[in-house]
């Protein structure tokens, strides 16, 4: 398995009524990396089933790309919570939510002490307010 990163540039924004102006971070590349992948994947024979964990429509154009070319592959789109793309969801073989309920389901115990008596812990910043008090 490999991690490929996408980055975050900085962008000015201006307000329209007030001319105020501040910086926002905007993410760039993920869903390229994530197609790019993905063809590669199919192309190398790497997977029968792909699931896009993802509500972002620009990876329409990917799951059109494989599912045309390699037809006998199928595309499923697995949307994070709160989040939906009608337009990602007319193109995959499937789709679904994951609720918080499923995610809390699939989640490991908040600590888990280890033979050696090492503690691993949740991080704070993974916890979901639905999933109950932070450990």
């Amino acid at each position: 398995m490999s991690i490929y990163e996408g980055y975050y540039q900085d962008q000015k924004i201006k307000c329209r009524m007030c001319g105020g102006q501040w910086m926002k971070a905007e993410e760039k590349m993920t869903d390229v990396n994530i197609a790019v992948e993905m063809l590669q994947d199919a192309h190398l024979d790497a997977f029968d089933d792909a699931i896009i964990v993802s509500a972002d429509g620009d990876l329409v154009p990917v799951v059109k790309a494989i599912r045309s070319t390699f037809t006998e592959k199928r595309v499923l789109a697995a949307f994070p919570p709160n989040r939906f793309s009608d337009d990602l969801k007319q193109h995959v073989n499937a789709a679904f939510h994951i609720t918080p309920s499923k995610l809390k389901r699939c989640l490991l115990p908040p600590r888990i002490k280890k033979q050696d008596g090492f503690e691993l812990l949740c991080p704070k910043d993974y916890w979901h307010p639905s999933f109950g008090p932070k450990p």
